[in-house]
């Protein structure tokens, strides 16, 4: 290891350190360093307690120096003053820089229970204060007037949570007495379907529409529209819903009836077993569910 000769700080004599302790390394011996440390205090008596303490030359010197603790300096009668307390009325002596008003916690709590509590400046308005010496609808209105909280109300509301609260509100007026009667006056305008034919004939519509017609809601649904059409064509009473069908549908598993092959749920088709160009109702109970090939093949038949 590579060594630095240096000169110790207290005794003059030079010594030999290495070079990682070269920065640190002051004194020669460990007798020189307390000698240095001793010589540069000075022993001095506390003025409260007449306790024996050492201090630091520069600080002796300053003559600020006069209580051997925090505690022997705070009770002091020369740095106390004498308050009382708001609550209890008790006297405090504590230092001018502490400002106490309670002698202690609990009566601080006390006076916060039985202190008046502030209200909104605003007139005819006796809500609790919230912040500008208003209550908190009347700063809310007062915030939203301003440049900052028009920006916060835009993030807000394109914010996740705020798209959430929006549509609530919007459900919650939607099925309220007055927005049943603004949805009436504007559907009976005709605006609603002027509006509909616009956007239907929009690309956004459009795509809705083929989005809608390819999934296997869109294709039950335009399954039974197709045989409530034929049955009103041919006057055939009844018809049935999208879950009676799905409830027929189910309980075959995806297996044809007629042939017994595992076409899936997805492909069984809606079939008559009475036709109703024989007089067959559209019924729920006059409705089974077969794949698609044996209902090509069966056509107008009645099978046993």
């Amino acid at each position: 290891m590579v060594s630095v000769k240096k000169q110790c700080a207290h005794c003059g004599k030079s010594f030999s350190v290495r070079q990682y302790r070269a920065i640190k390394a002051k004194f020669c011996s460990v007798p020189c360093r307390i000698a240095q440390r001793v010589g540069n205090r000075v022993n001095t008596v506390c003025i409260k307690c007449g306790k024996e303490f050492w201090v630091k030359k520069s600080r002796w010197s300053s003559g600020t120096v006069r209580y051997c603790s925090r505690s022997c300096k705070n009770t002091s009668q020369q740095n106390q003053c004498c308050s009382s307390c708001q609550q209890c009325g008790k006297k405090i002596w504590d230092s001018p820089s502490a400002k106490r008003k309670f002698c202690s916690i609990n009566c601080e709590l006390a006076w916060r229970k039985t202190r008046p509590k502030p209200v909104c400046s605003i007139p005819n308005c006796s809500r609790p204060l919230y912040a500008r010496e208003r209550c908190s609808s009347h700063y809310k209105r007062w915030y939203n007037r301003t440049t900052a909280g028009k920006i916060a109300q835009e993030r807000y509301w394109d914010s996740e949570r705020g798209k959430r609260k929006k549509s609530e509100k919007h459900r919650r007026w939607r099925l309220s007495q007055v927005g049943q009667v603004w949805l009436a006056r504007y559907k009976s305008s005709g605006k609603e379907a002027a509006k509909m034919a616009k956007y239907d004939k929009s690309d956004n519509g459009i795509m809705k529409r083929y989005r809608f017609r390819i999934s296997e809601t869109g294709r039950v649904l335009s399954r039974r529209q197709c045989q409530e059409r034929r049955a009103r064509m041919v006057g055939a009473p009844g018809r049935f819903s999208r879950e009676e069908w799905f409830s027929v549908r189910d309980f075959t598993n995806g297996v044809c009836p007629e042939c017994g092959v595992n076409v899936g749920i997805e492909k069984m088709t809606i079939d008559h077993i009475i036709p109703l160009s024989k007089g067959g109702s559209n019924f729920i109970s006059n409705i089974r569910a077969i794949c698609k090939s044996c209902n090509s093949r069966k056509r107008d038949k009645i099978l046993r």
